[in-house]
């Protein structure tokens, strides 16, 4: 077997994570089943950032559980450690982090500097299950 071309593989990454951006499901569910495999987990090489990441930063709930349907790992970190569900968190994006944490997302990962994320900015139904 070859071995990845790590130039299709990046554009592939960024292929997702414009899709993403878009709202372009139909190009994601395409590139997912015939791109890399377990590329809906993939990073970008710069940040790190996952499709998982933009959506949960971008607070689209419809993109967060589109992505999570589609075999996307809750707890994929970014270059500083972070997952989608700390992101979600700095950011307040309640419903991100509720349909990350009913995916069993990981609540006691720490990032890069030994942070995780603050339990008290978490709404109070979601702080019943850590």
């Amino acid at each position: 077997m070859a071995l990845a071309d790590k130039r299709l593989e990046n554009l592939q990454i960024y292929k997702v994570l414009q899709c993403v951006r878009n709202k372009d499901k139909k190009q994601i569910e395409k590139l997912t089943k015939l791109g890399y495999p377990e590329l809906i987990n993939y990073t970008d090489p710069i940040n790190g950032l996952s499709a998982l990441h933009l959506a949960s930063v971008s607070n689209d709930i419809d993109m967060v559980s589109f992505l999570l349907d589609l075999g996307a790992h809750p707890d994929v970190q970014d270059r500083m450690g972070c997952t989608p569900t700390m992101r979600a968190a700095e950011l307040g994006h309640e419903l991100s982090m509720e349909i990350l944490a009913k995916a069993k997302a990981d609540m006691t990962i720490v990032d890069n500097e030994g942070k995780g994320k603050n339990p008290n900015i978490l709404p109070s139904r979601l702080q019943l299950t850590l």
